[in-house]
């Protein structure tokens, strides 16, 4: 059947959330796009005055933007290293947890990158019971707000 675009107010798709237990990284872009790639097989491609090195995302404990023009990075690794550094102009290798296999990106599109966990719902609420079979991501938006709300401070 052949439906115009224009006429749909609401798509629903059939399924079941998907949790993923692999070490996860949250990145946030310019443009608003917040999604999370697996940090055991994403990498960043960082060069700086002690030479050029590239961690996975599982590696790192924090990555800050020491400046928001510019291309200097903070980087502290999980053994309590903390390095200054730019990322590689082509120096980002993200693998999404769920959906295409690679994504590039450039550095200036990023906001911020932080570790992540993507966490089932403890209890299953009435409203999901009663819609069985349909996916809702309302527990996955009220993480991403409340570590939003945390950004702030």
């Amino acid at each position: 059947m052949d439906v115009p675009i224009e006429k749909l107010k609401r798509l629903r798709f059939r399924g079941e959330p998907a949790w993923n237990d692999k070490p996860l990284y949250r990145v946030l872009t310019r443009s608003g796009d917040d999604f999370f790639v697996d940090a055991s097989e994403s990498r960043v491609h960082f060069h700086g005055e002690l030479g050029a090195f590239s961690p996975f995302l599982s590696e790192i404990a924090k990555l800050e933007r020491h400046d928001p023009d510019q291309n200097v990075w903070r980087i502290q690794l999980k053994n309590g290293t903390c390095i200054h550094a730019g990322i590689k102009q082509d120096g980002l290798e993200l693998h999404p947890a769920m959906g295409p296999s690679k994504v590039s990106l450039s550095w200036s599109l990023i906001v911020r990158m932080e570790p992540a966990t993507m966490e089932a719902p403890l209890a299953v609420s009435n409203s999901s019971k009663s819609q069985s079979h349909f996916y809702s991501n309302d527990h996955q938006r009220t993480v991403k707000e409340e570590a939003a709300r945390s950004w702030l401070q």
